[in-house]
């Protein structure tokens, strides 16, 4: 930082002069950059970066409208990030998606106990879309609790746009600071609801 300041996090034990450090100051280095605001403007990103995961995102991220991923990044300490999990899906290129419903029920977003999701992002392989998730471990990692989001009216199961716009509308958001440890969707065709 300018002025040669530097953060870190240390931890004293109360019988103790041993001085443990818990978040090394490593982990605020992206703060130092001139675009450090765009850490958290995930219309910029596909997903977080530095020392951010993912806290909240919207369904629009697995068919985007344009306006981003509607991914919401939070602070938090990332000691490791591993390597990109590919997940196919039956979205072609072009934007058809014959059957989502059944194919995003298929899909497997989740990190293993331990690590929460830092990036979704996508890609092009033989003409159909690839998901790429991100999972890191996070300093100070509480308990995992599971949540739902509310049931959203669906007006029809079609490969269409407007069917798709149903995922505009369905928000996974953690309460307070917490972050996103996976994600499932489920559907009910009688009932139409996501």
């Amino acid at each position: 930082w300018e002025g040669g300041a530097s953060i870190k996090l240390e931890y004293s034990g109360p019988d103790s002069e041993d001085r443990r450090i818990v978040v090394p100051s490593s982990s605020f280095a992206y703060m130092t950059e001139p675009d450090a605001a765009m850490v958290v403007d995930s219309s910029r990103t596909q997903g977080c970066i530095g020392n951010t995961a993912m806290g909240a995102a919207s369904g629009s991220m697995f068919a985007p409208t344009g306006k981003g991923m509607g991914i919401d990044c939070r602070f938090a300490p990332v000691i490791l990030q591993d390597e990109a999990i590919e997940v196919a899906t039956t979205r072609n290129e072009n934007g058809g998606w014959p059957l989502w419903w059944e194919n995003l029920e298929e899909l497997e977003i989740t990190c293993p106990e331990g690590k929460v999701l830092s990036t979704v992002d996508s890609m092009v392989v033989g003409g159909k879309v690839h998901l790429l998730y991100t999972c890191a471990v996070v300093a100070g990692l509480g308990a995992c609790s599971p949540g739902w989001t509310n049931q959203v009216d669906a007006k029809e199961f079609a490969d269409s746009d407007y069917s798709r716009q149903v995922l505009d509308r369905l928000h996974m958001v953690c309460p307070g600071n917490d972050l996103l440890n996976g994600m499932h969707f489920e559907y009910s065709v009688g009932g139409r609801w996501t």
